[in-house]
């Protein structure tokens, strides 16, 4: 049998979010990411990089990793809570056909 995963938040103000993973690890490193102040190290970038360009191939006026994930994540809520729950997951039964 199979586990799934199921993690459960909520943000201040919103509603209840589920999200469904097959892998412990994603649901760790996406735990991470909702708690993480500096989301740039979750995907391993360096802050100080442009997060497009220098600037002068389009508009983004050579913005940096950071500046780009503090202005995205800027307006989202604190974290009321975070749950995490699991189930077995068993093989496919062939539906009975109906005549």
């Amino acid at each position: 049998m199979k586990t799934e995963y199921r993690l459960v938040w909520k943000r201040e103000g919103c509603e209840i979010k589920r999200r469904r993973f097959i892998h412990l690890k994603r649901v760790i490193n996406f735990v991470k990411l909702l708690k993480n102040d500096k989301p740039w190290e979750q995907f391993n970038e360096n802050p100080d990089d442009y997060h497009c360009c220098s600037g002068y191939q389009c508009g983004c006026q050579g913005e940096t990793v950071e500046n780009y994930y503090k202005e995205k994540y800027r307006d989202y809520p604190q974290i009321e809570f975070i749950q995490t729950e699991t189930r077995e997951v068993g093989e496919w039964q062939p539906q009975q056909k109906k005549e």
